[in-house]
């Protein structure tokens, strides 16, 4: 009977080199490695001992929050303190020495304005601020004072030309009228209101000029008539005259024959 077969059981793989053998036979050949090594397992060991719970390695919080995690507080507003105030003094009618010392008292400055009125010179009519405000420092006072109402200047006897001038280098608005007077063409006969009347700037000064004779004639014909017709004549006038030479233009067709004298018969 045959032998039965023999079976050999495999052989085991030989061991394996441990982890601990390994990193020591890596070392042995690598000695750089060794130091990297110790590098590692320093900071494993430094981290070590920042975990409270001595967790090596394990995920720890960002030392820094997120600027999404953190409010920024509403900002504070500080109301600003009141600036102190004075008051503005009541000078209504006081002389305007007396007005600007009280303001000077009081830290004030001031401007001065002036009206035309019928009352005493430099009175103050005005205060702006009104009397009584409170208002801050180097707050401007505007103070309005009298000052004296004009009188007419006498013109009478002026020229036309004159006249106008004079007045109207006071504002005053001039009026004038002619009528017939021998005295020169445009002399000032009348002025209305009389001369040395209170009239304040902008109204109106009425002139009465005199018209002059007409230098057309001899004598003296009214350059302002319609008419004249010589005297004792057939002519219905409504002036007439006499013998007359004319020296210009015939206007009132006085001179029938054209020799240059008027109502010759």
């Amino acid at each position: 009977m045959p032998d039965p077969p023999s079976f050999e059981a495999p052989l085991p793989p030989p061991p394996r080199p441990s982890l601990g053998r390994r990193a020591v036979s890596l070392v042995g050949r690598h000695p750089a490695l060794s130091t990297l090594i110790a590098l590692v397992l320093l900071v494993m060991l430094l981290d070590s001992l920042d975990d409270p719970g001595g967790r090596v390695g394990a995920d720890k919080p960002s030392a820094t929050r997120s600027t999404s995690d953190t409010t920024t507080p509403p900002p504070t507003s500080i109301s600003p303190l009141p600036e102190p105030t004075i008051q503005v003094p009541d000078v209504s009618g006081a002389p305007l020495q007396e007005a600007t010392a009280k303001l000077d008292a009081r830290g004030f400055d001031y401007v001065v304005d002036k009206e035309y009125k019928k009352v005493a010179p430099g009175t103050v009519l005005s205060v702006t601020p009104k009397a009584g405000s409170e208002v801050t420092e180097g707050t401007k006072v505007q103070l309005t004072v009298a000052k004296p109402v004009p009188v007419l200047p006498d013109v009478v006897g002026l020229s036309q030309k004159d006249a106008l001038r004079e007045l109207r280098e006071m504002d005053y608005r001039v009026d004038t009228r002619i009528v017939f007077s021998s005295q020169a063409r445009g002399q000032v006969l009348e002025e209305s209101p009389q001369p040395g009347t209170e009239r304040l700037p902008g109204q109106e000064v009425n002139l009465t000029l005199a018209s002059g004779c007409d230098a057309n004639y001899s004598g003296c014909l009214n350059p302002l008539a319609s008419d004249y017709d010589c005297a004792g004549g057939t002519g219905d006038g409504p002036l007439y005259t006499g013998y007359v030479r004319v020296n210009g233009i015939d206007t009132f067709d006085l001179d029938s024959d054209s020799d240059g004298i008027g109502c010759e018969s």
